[in-house]
Order: C-alpha cells, then structure tokens, then sequence
C-alpha cells in the first residue's frame, strides 16, 4: 500500500481507532503515544531509529492532554501525521522510515478488518501484535550511514 491509498483510506477509518482504543484502554496519555509508536510506526523508545524520541512523545501526549487531539481517534491521527507531516523533531531518514511502516500498519489493520468482516476481534491487544509484526516487517527505504538530524527543535504544532 503507498502513503498515498493509506491516507486515503485513513479518512474514513473507524476500525483502526475502534481497536487501538481497545488494545489501550486504560492507558494512560504517555503509554497511549508509546503504544502507537511502537505497535503502528515499530519504533521503541531507547532504539537508535526512534530519533528525537522524548520530544516527539511529549508533543503528542500535550496534544491529548490538552484536547486537541482525542484518544478516540488518536490512532489515525497519529498515522496521517507520520506519512504527511514531517516537522522539525523528525529527520528525512526518519520522515521516509515513517512512509513505509505507517502504510504497512494501514494495509494490516485492512486485512483485519476484511478478514473480521468488519467486526472487530476478540483479542484487541493480540490483534495489535500482529500489526506491530507487520510493520516491523515493512520494507524501508536504504538508511545513510549518519542521520540527518534536525539543527533546531521542533516548532510547536509540528509533530513529524
């Protein structure tokens, strides 16, 4: 699936936030954005990959905490702004690393939901493993061998 057919299908995607909503329930802002870099972008804080991590958690949990962006549709959110918004926290490494597994996570919770019939499964938190496995998966544009970091912070608003 290209960036592009994931967020086309991400507009009207209520499955996705329906089951990563289950998977999480209860967690809190910080584990909630955690949980969506790991399980749908396959970045774990602390990996050398996940660039800039903190501030890029950080961002998104005062992005909950102060409403503008819902846990209910955090998921999609999350993902349309990893393939169209690159910001100053990210670097163009990170930024194409972004395109290919944010896609892969779309395509996987697509199957999901085609095999389920739209219903959603039993097990929410197993279902999210197997997405996460899928975008672990994911093929990745070849990486340079220093990143291209960012000189500046990011700009308030800008999360990728």
């Amino acid at each position: 699936m290209t960036r592009d057919e994931a967020l086309e299908v991400l507009e009207n995607f209520s499955y996705l936030n329906t089951l990563f909503s289950r998977a999480t329930e209860g967690f809190s802002n910080q584990e909630l954005v955690e949980a969506a870099y790991s399980n749908l972008l396959g970045l774990d804080n602390g990996e050398a990959e996940f660039t800039n991590a903190d501030a890029r958690i950080n961002w998104w949990v005062a992005e909950l905490e102060a409403g503008r962006v819902s846990s209910e549709d955090f998921a999609t959110t999350f993902l349309a702004s990893a393939m169209s918004s690159q910001g100053g926290l990210v670097s163009d490494e990170a930024f194409g690393l972004n395109g290919a597994r944010a896609p892969a996570a779309v395509d996987a919770v697509q199957q999901i939901s085609d095999a389920n019939e739209g219903q959603q499964p039993e097990d929410a938190v197993t279902t999210l493993q197997a997405v996460k496995a899928a975008v672990d998966d994911a093929e990745v544009p070849d990486q340079p061998d220093e990143p291209d970091e960012p000189d500046e912070p990011g700009v308030p608003g800008q999360t990728f």
